[in-house]
């Protein structure tokens, strides 16, 4: 089953706090992060308006997500992320199943 997550974040408007976001995201640390654990992730960041980001990606299975997901690093990568913006949102979602009504 596939896996879809879908990241949103505001940057902050002060200069000094968009500067220290900017120095961390250059450092690239999920990319290089999902190298690390060999993970075959589909991967893409767009902007719904300034200072508003969606980061979508998409696993081909759960057993790839619980590598990423279960990993202590990626996620002390995420509070460094979430202290540097506002609003960070998480979603997980998997494909729709029909259950229609019998």
């Amino acid at each position: 089953m596939k896996i879809l997550v879908i990241t949103e974040w505001e940057t902050f408007k002060d200069e000094a706090k968009v500067k220290k976001y900017y120095e961390y995201m250059e450092t690239e640390p999920f990319r290089a992060h999902r190298e690390a654990l060999e993970s075959e992730v589909k991967h893409k960041a767009w902007s719904a308006a300034p200072g508003h980001l969606v980061m979508i990606e998409e696993y081909e299975s759960m057993e790839e997500f619980s590598k990423l997901w279960s990993d202590e690093e990626y996620h002390k990568k995420m509070i460094k992320l979430r202290r540097l913006v506002k609003n960070l949102s998480i979603r997980i979602l998997r494909p729709a199943i029909p259950a229609p009504i019998e």
